[in-house]
């Protein structure tokens, strides 16, 4: 069993302010590590095979942690991002961690940092280290586990419309434990194009407008006016053709990381670092924080 972060279940004395962040492996760290670190794994490491040796690294420099460190050292960062879940166990971490006082925070900022909205997660039966077991309709990939639920969820559920109100209702389920508990919410994309008022009309259409309104579209971050988060560092690193997915078949060809991106797809540690800076400010144009 790997020993879990302090990242991840951190002692929240009473009168805290914290940093939670939620998603998947955009906000657990994935790819986040040291040049060394990358030379001593001859420049890629398996996002779905990380060693455990350097899963400290990967919580340390995650975005949670160089928000705290780099813009807001009197809070402390929660990071409950797992590698390949969904939206639905993103927010319902939330409530599986035990440990985690939350009930000492006296205040604090809760980012929902979304995944791909296709994956759909249930309870792990076996209720192991991961709560959730996550698919998306993909049961064509040998890789895959539990084929025929992949193909019952390919061919029965999944519709553009399942996912947008699935969507719609995790991102209200966050904003609503947020509101409870007296956190500030943010609402962004890891790397997920369609999360913006517009493709929800457009799939939706005009008779599910309450719907689309009850949504915190004030919450929102759209970095630097960027659907996401990976657009956003395509744009830094100048492949901003590659945004609508076609970043996968060029950066996993590379055999280092680039400055923003890493080999395996996702942010560098300088990457985290910008995703930081760019939540840090949107946190300061909300009033959420003060200078």
């Amino acid at each position: 069993m790997i020993r879990m972060p302090k990242y991840r279940n951190p002692d929240i004395p009473k009168g805290s302010k914290v940093i939670i962040g939620l998603g998947d492996s955009f906000t657990e760290g994935v790819g986040s590590w040291s040049k060394s670190t990358y030379n001593k794994y001859d420049g890629f490491i398996d996002p779905l095979n990380v060693p455990k040796e350097i899963y400290d690294e990967m919580y340390y420099n995650s975005w949670p942690c160089q928000l705290s460190r780099n813009h807001l050292p009197d809070y402390i960062p929660i990071n409950l991002g797992i590698t390949g879940k969904g939206n639905r166990a993103a927010v319902k971490e939330l409530y599986l961690n035990p440990a985690l006082k939350l009930e000492n925070a006296s205040g604090g900022i809760m980012v929902l940092m979304l995944s791909g909205i296709e994956r759909f997660d249930f309870i792990n039966k076996e209720y192991l280290d991961h709560h959730f077991y996550t698919m998306w309709p993909n049961p064509q990939d040998e890789k895959s586990t539990n084929t025929q639920l992949w193909e019952a969820y390919a061919k029965d559920l999944w519709s553009e419309k399942f996912i947008l109100i699935e969507t719609l209702m995790n991102i209200r389920e966050g904003e609503i434990f947020a509101k409870a508990h007296g956190f500030d919410f943010i609402v962004s994309c890891a790397f997920d194009q369609r999360v913006h008022k517009e493709y929800f009309y457009e799939h939706l259409g005009k008779e599910h407008s309450e719907l689309i309104e009850s949504l915190p579209w004030d919450k929102f971050l759209y970095p630097k006016e960027c659907k996401s988060f990976m657009e956003m560092l395509l744009n830094y690193d100048g492949h901003p053709e590659l945004a609508n997915g076609n970043f996968y078949e060029y950066y996993s060809k590379l055999k280092y990381p680039t400055e923003y991106i890493t080999n395996c797809m996702h942010p560098t540690q300088t990457g985290y670092a910008v995703m930081a800076e760019e939540i840090y400010e949107f946190c300061k144009l909300k009033g959420y924080i003060h200078d």
